[in-house]
């Protein structure tokens, strides 16, 4: 089964996304095509990273991930294919492909990974049958690459071999730990339900703790297990799918509860 999926900052009223899967389609009949989404913020890289990150590793093994926030379009930045082995939960191999601009977007999907080989998309005359590219890599490069590779192309015919360190790479802020045990992070990532992502992992935070959130609109959080336990009208903390320690509101938004911001202050510490 070839599986594609795309993920892009293109929205839903233009033709973009449809002219990808049309020429995916034309290259490869028998895949199946998945929407990861299309409403990253434009140029947005990190958000578009962070998306791919927590969605890539959910598909079929040989995956092809198709990912266009692309704001060097048309520039001398690199076009890349990746693949990535990780090692699931059962000691299987699992395999995913990436292909896209070098800025970064595909750096926390494959930072997961066991190993990581990359290749220099250079050659466009292995695109035949495709517009020249321009403006449209989306179309006109990163989907005949995707496609290729999903129909069982080998990377080797597709691009030169370089060194993936060399790569554009994106990290999440850490969080630092005080002297008095205390854990400052901060907010990376506000979802579609106004649920704030913080980059504290959950195995970082003590059991018993409770979140500080810092700045002007300063309030302490409790902590919770799942959303239902959250006071209609308040906020809490509790840890995510992803793993991560989140702000969530039970049937609102937390976002628009307490003026959240991505790049905002918290600090964990342990109840005395």
């Amino acid at each position: 089964m070839a599986v594609i999926t795309f993920l892009t900052d293109f929205g839903s009223s233009d033709s973009y996304v449809a002219e990808m899967k049309g020429t995916a389609l034309c290259l490869c009949p028998a895949a199946t095509l998945i929407d990861i989404t299309h409403s990253i913020p434009h140029a947005d890289i990190l958000r578009g990273a962070q998306v791919l990150a927590a969605a890539a590793t959910t598909f079929p093994d040989r995956t092809v991930h198709i990912g266009v926030v692309d704001p060097g379009v048309g520039s001398n930045r690199r076009r890349i294919l990746l693949e990535a082995e990780y090692e699931t939960s059962t000691k299987t191999r699992l395999r995913a492909y990436f292909v896209g601009p070098d800025n970064g977007l595909f750096s926390l999907a494959v930072a997961r990974a066991r190993l990581v080989k990359a290749w220099h998309i250079r050659n466009m005359s292995l695109l035949a049958g495709t517009p020249a590219p321009t403006t449209f890599d989306g179309r006109d490069v990163f989907t005949p690459v995707g496609a290729q590779v999903a129909a069982g192309a080998k990377p080797d015919g597709l691009g030169t071999p370089v060194d993936y360190e060399q790569l554009v790479r994106l990290d999440l802020p850490l969080p630092i730990k005080g002297a008095d045990d205390s854990l400052e992070g901060e907010i990376v990532y506000i979802d579609h339900f106004g649920n704030a992502v913080t980059n504290i992992p959950a195995d970082a935070v003590p059991v018993d703790a409770g979140l500080l959130l810092l700045g002007a609109n300063a309030e302490q959080l409790p902590r919770v297990v799942n959303y239902e336990q959250i006071e209609a009208g308040r906020c809490a903390v509790l840890i995510n799918s992803m793993r991560r320690l989140e702000i969530a509101a039970h049937r609102s938004s937390a976002a628009l509860l307490l003026n959240l911001q991505v790049g905002q202050l918290v600090r964990v510490q342990a109840r005395k």
